[in-house]
Parts: C-alpha cells; structure tokens; sequence
C-alpha cells in the first residue's frame, strides 16, 4: 500500500469496523431512526421561531379616569417601583382615561423571564399603594413567533351589536376549554355596560350633591359592568367612578334606588340604561360589521395539534341551534402553513432521491447499490429531527428550509465513497476488504474535508451574538449542519457495508 494510503488508513478503520460489526452499526442507525421518528411527533411545529426580547410590557385597566389620576395615582407609584429593578435601561409609561401602559426595556444580556418575575413581584408589593379598585394589571413578555394560530370573522344577518352573551358563552368559552389552548381574544364587540346619564337641573332642585350620589352608588349592590356616571351637560360635564359591590341583576331595581332621606330615587335624576361597551376599532368582513376571533395557543402545545382540534370543535358548536344563522369565516391557519412547508420539504426529498437515483445508477449501472444509496435522504432528515428535538427547536419554516437545502447535499459523500470502492473493485483484484479500505481511504480526506468547510460556513451563525438575523438563521443551520454530519457517518459506515 502507498505511504498516502498508510497515512489515511486512519479514517478507513471506521469503514471496517462497519464491516466487521454490521450488526452493531445497523442497530445504532435503527436506533437513531426510532428517535427521529418519535421525535417528529413531539416536536413543536410553528410558523416562526418563537424569540424573546428584552423587554416587558405592563397594562393597568382603568377605564374612565382622568389620565392626571391614573398618572399620580398608577403609573408614578408604579414607575418607582419598577426602576429598583437591576439591568433596566429605559421605562416608559402612558397614561390615558383607559388606564397605564409601562414599558421596561433591559439589557440586551438580561435574563427576560427572570425579570419578568421581578416586575411582577414589584407589582405585588406596590399593590397596596394603588386604588383598590385597580384590579386587572397584565404583565407580558415581548416574544416574537408567539402570534395567534387562527383569525376567524364572525358574520350574520342578525345584529351582532348584542350578542356578546351568545357568542362568549356558545363559542368563545367552549374553544378556550380546548386542550392546548391558552386564550381567545374576542374583538369588535363589547359586553353590556350600565350609562347613567346625570341630569345637573334635577340633581340641583332636589339638592344632590356628586358626592352624594358617588359614595351611594358605590354603597349598592349591583351586578352590571360599570364605570363612571356624568352629566348630560357637554360644556360642563362632570364624572364619578364607580366601583360595583354586589349583585343586582334587574336594572330597574337600580333605577329605584333611594338616593337620600326625602326618597328620591337614582331614575329621577338620571336616566340609566344598558349600552354596548365603547371601543375606538371595529372588524370588518366585505364591507360588513363582523366579530373578530384570535386563538393563541399554550406554548408548549403543538399548533397542528391544537389548530385539529379547534377546527373540531368549532365544526361541532356550528351545528348547534344556538349559532343558527352565524357564519365563520377563516382568515388566517398558521397550521395549515406550516403542513404545507412540511409537505414541501417532502415533495424536494422525493424528487432530490429521484434524481440522485437516476444520476448515481448512471455512473454505477447496479441498481441495488443506487437504490441503497439513496436511502441517505430519508434517514438523514429522520434522524436530524430527533437532533432538532433535542436541541430544543421547533419545526418551523425556517428550519424546514434548512432541511430543503440540505436535500441536495445528503447523497454527495455516499456517491463519491460509493464510486471509489466500486472503481478499486472492478480494476484490481483486491478483495472486498481490500477495496473498501483503499478505496475509503483514497476519498476520505476530500469527503471529510468538504463535510467540515460547509459545517464550518454555517457554525458562526448559531453561535452569533443573538440579533433577531442570527437567531432565525440559527435554525436554518442547524438542520443543515445535522444533515451533512448524519450523511457523512452514513457514508462511513453504511454505505460500505451495503456496497
């Protein structure tokens, strides 16, 4: 044997060994395949790789207020708290008549669900310095690829106006009991909320002061969603929040409630009456009023799965004579997206091991060895799910492109491996021990080393310095990367043993 062929003989002994122990290397590959495909079952498949920002939102419901009480009264006490937190490197806040919006960007290098924990232990702790009416406070994490699975309008010619009600008990509550799901957003359409309409002549003839009237209404028992009352009176109209304690469920009873010791009642200074709940945004289908649904799903949960049974269950709430005359208009599947990426990614393995069949029987002329060649495609992508599961990344589009791009280069070290020992054992007469050992070694040093150039071209990228580019791109190398290795043991092992 040549000095060359001594020196290689190295990276020929993984070849015999697959020779001597065939067992063995069919049982790892078998093993690895089961893996793979277990894995792909468990992998979470969403349309975007979900990323986390350095950044916290806080939102505090409370409607109705003047933006100079929710300023002094939530978002200041607020602020001061949460600037105690380390790594912070801007707050900003909004106050409005809605309630107050803080923002809290840190650092890029901060653990965001650890601060995240911080802001709302904050939170807790400042509790008692905010009005005790304050009682929906919602702390959210900014993270891309953690969009809505589904967007659905609702359409009828029924009025729609009013049927908060139906729709939230039929359809809204039902979906989010689904397994996998962890809210429904309902849009463009509002619960019913009490409107007292003050009448400041009536209130000044019968000697009612705002005062008054406020710490009565708060003293009352009443069940209907409220916020504040004003006079009808735009140039100088006046509001009191208040805060409901009980249950009256008949607003006519409210209506009758005695405001002072000469029994005047609420209905002779004011007009009470159940509006729909104000919105500044509507949802429009085809230049029709429609109700908006936005289905989110736990993070955990995989988005077919979860897309599957939503669909069966809304197929199932369809038929019910409750929703009779209410139509549901799909806008928006992700899950159907990304099964058609998947299906892409199948469709380009079928044709690319078609046409490396075609074009490897065409050197080899042996069909048996062509057809076991081309297996490399099919294992490769099995056993790079299982390395994707366990690197704990999702099946997205990007790291379905990944697998797309790696089709084209999973046949390549298998060809030229394959091609070398079948020219040694038709040119010599070597044995078939001989032949594989120096036809391996020949083509090793090449095949490793392009193996190892395109690895080392993608590497960078998962390791770069988390930007939102390196961080999509991360999963495009990775199954590249898992691919070509996985490849390149085939071509090692199997492919001499099957040759």
């Amino acid at each position: 044997m040549s000095e060359s062929n001594k020196n290689h003989g190295g990276f020929s002994a993984i070849a015999v060994f697959s020779l001597k122990r065939p067992i063995t290397i069919i049982m790892i590959f078998l093993s690895m395949v089961v893996v793979g495909l277990i894995s792909s079952k468990l992998l979470l498949l969403e349309k975007m790789p979900a990323m986390k920002f350095p950044y916290v939102n806080v939102n505090i419901a409370y409607p109705s207020a003047t933006p100079k009480e929710v300023e002094q009264n939530i978002t200041r006490p607020l602020e001061e708290a949460l600037a105690t937190i380390g790594d912070i490197k801007m707050i900003s806040s909004h106050s409005t008549t809605f309630g107050a919006n803080i923002g809290i960007a840190f650092t890029p290098k901060a653990d965001i669900d650890e601060k995240t924990m911080l802001v709302k232990e904050q939170i807790d702790l400042t509790r008692n310095q905010l009005p005790e009416d304050v009682r929906r406070i919602v702390v959210n994490k900014a993270q891309f690829g953690n969009d809505a699975i589904m967007q659905i309008r609702i359409t009828s010619d029924m009025d729609l106006e009013n049927a908060y009600d139906l729709l939230n008990r039929n359809l809204v509550r039902p979906i989010e009991r689904v397994a996998g799901v962890a809210r429904v957003d309902f849009q463009g359409i509002e619960p019913k909320e009490l409107r007292i309409m003050l009448d400041s002549d009536a209130m000044e003839k019968y000697g009612i002061g705002f005062t008054e009237l406020s710490q009565k209404l708060r003293d009352v028992n009443f069940a209907i969603a409220s916020g504040t009352f004003k006079t009808g009176n735009s140039s100088h109209s006046q509001q009191i929040r208040i805060v409901p304690k009980g249950q009256i469920q008949d607003i006519d009873k409210l209506k009758n409630v005695v405001i002072n010791k000469t029994g005047i009642r609420l209905s002779d200074v004011a007009k009470v009456s159940l509006v729909s709940g104000d919105r500044n945004y509507a949802r429009h289908l085809d230049k029709k009023y429609s109700v908006g649904l936005e289905i989110f799903k736990e993070s955990t949960a995989n988005m077919v799965d979860v897309s599957e049974r939503v669909l069966a269950k809304i197929d199932d709430i369809a038929h019910t004579p409750q929703l009779k005359g209410i139509k549901l208009v799909f806008l928006d599947n992700q899950a159907q997206a990304v099964k058609s990426s998947l299906g892409e990614v199948i469709s380009a393995g079928i044709v690319g091991a078609i046409l490396s069949l075609l074009v490897l029987f065409f050197f080899t002329r042996d069909l048996a060895t062509t057809l076991l060649v081309s297996l490399s495609i099919p294992i490769s992508i099995v056993i790079t799910l299982g390395v994707l599961y366990f690197l704990g990344l999702s099946l997205n589009v990007l790291s379905l492109m990944g697998l797309m791009l790696a089709v084209g280069m999973l046949v390549d070290n298998s060809v030229v491996i394959s091609e070398s020992i079948l020219t040694k054992r038709s040119n010599s007469n070597l044995s078939t021990t001989d032949a594989i050992k120096l036809g391996v070694s020949e083509v090793m040093v090449p095949v490793i080393a392009g193996t190892v150039t395109s690895v080392c071209i993608f590497l960078p990228i998962i390791f770069g310095t988390g930007d939102v580019l390196y961080v999509f791109l991360a999963h495009v190398a990775a199954s590249i990367i898992a691919a070509m290795i996985i490849s390149l043991f085939l071509a090692i092992t199997v492919v001499p043993l099957i040759i």
